[in-house]
């Protein structure tokens, strides 16, 4: 993030940077750099990574986290108004949470698509929280040749 901040530009070269960036950039209201980050992941969704994205795209598609500034409140001046024009969080909200969202519907499809193999993965297997395996399984789209390849992906 220090050196997006100095140059204004940064390379992204994992999945993991990509989402440790986005979080830091997320918590201090960096919308351009998070969504380099959520472009970098798009780009990199596949089989192998895709349930290490899909509930961090999840939680922060659901405004999981705060936006809300840790600062107290603008001064206000003597009619009671802060800069009207003035709007820290107006892009800083909307960007992220819609580029998580999207990002979180790509890898739906991905998990869709490759529903069979993913089941039986390691990865699914360390998937610990009922929402989002519920989630997963519950999906209409879920391309699976029968509804016990999901039971036994949860058991497994």
């Amino acid at each position: 993030m220090t050196v997006y901040l100095t140059t204004g530009s940064e390379r992204i070269q994992s999945v993991e940077t990509a989402l440790n960036t986005f979080e830091v950039s997320h918590r201090y209201l960096c919308p351009e750099l998070a969504l380099i980050c959520l472009e970098y992941l798009e780009s990199q969704v596949c089989p192998s990574n895709v349930l290490s994205i899909y509930p961090w795209a999840v939680m922060f598609s659901n405004n999981n986290l705060s936006l809300e500034p840790s600062a107290p409140p603008l001064p206000e001046d003597d009619l009671g108004h802060v800069n009207p024009g003035f709007d820290p969080l107006s892009s800083a909200t909307a960007f992220p949470s819609v580029s998580t969202a999207r990002l979180a519907e790509h890898c739906e499809e991905l998990l869709d698509r490759e529903a069979e193999m993913l089941v039986h993965s390691e990865d699914f297997e360390e998937l610990r929280d009922p929402a989002l395996l519920h989630r997963i399984l519950c999906r209409d789209t879920l391309q699976v040749s029968s509804e016990m390849m999901g039971e036994d992906g949860v058991r497994a």
